[in-house]
């Protein structure tokens, strides 16, 4: 690319390369390798998107979820909580659990706000999620590993959930 090309041009090409790269490949590249972590990260993975799934397909605050699908994110947590990986390193996982846990909470809460710096910082809120693969990453490979895939796991993520004009999805 040349050195005179606008930088819109190197954010467009940017993006498009990250379509082509799925967010599960990001979060294997987190794990080093390590099987039990792979395997928590696919759980949280899911987890997070299936009470995404409880809370937004509430209408008028009523869960329009069927009751299979609600207990089926009562097998997940338990899944997820159990794992080999979560087991092994709780004490690191656990507070960034309750942080995320935090996070989502005022990404809901703001996402509707007429408030324009509440409804913009939920929409990056609520991404809230790959801190735990942030984590993982620590765990499995230390800071310069982890600071390796952050910045691709945010951009996917973001690009993921909105469209060519950063709209959310």
């Amino acid at each position: 690319m040349s050195s005179t090309q606008p930088e819109i041009f190197h954010q467009d090409s940017e993006r498009e390369a990250l379509k082509n790269v799925s967010i599960r490949d990001l979060c294997l590249q987190c794990c080093k390798g390590n099987t039990q972590a792979i395997e928590f990260c696919d759980h949280w993975f899911h987890y997070c998107h299936s009470i995404d799934d409880l809370i937004d397909t509430q209408i008028n605050g009523a869960i329009t979820m069927t009751p299979e699908a609600i207990l089926k994110i009562f097998v997940q947590a338990n899944l997820l909580y159990n794992s080999v990986f979560y087991r092994t390193f709780h004490s690191a996982l656990q507070p960034v659990v309750l942080l995320v846990t935090n996070a989502y909470a005022d990404s809901v809460e703001w996402e509707k706000s007429d408030v324009n710096r509440r409804s913009t910082m939920a929409d990056v809120l609520r991404c809230c999620g790959n801190d735990m693969f942030f984590a993982v990453a620590m765990i499995c490979g230390g800071w310069d590993h982890a600071r390796s895939v952050s910045a691709k796991i945010r951009d996917a993520s973001w690009i993921y959930q909105h469209d060519e004009n950063d709209k959310p999805n």
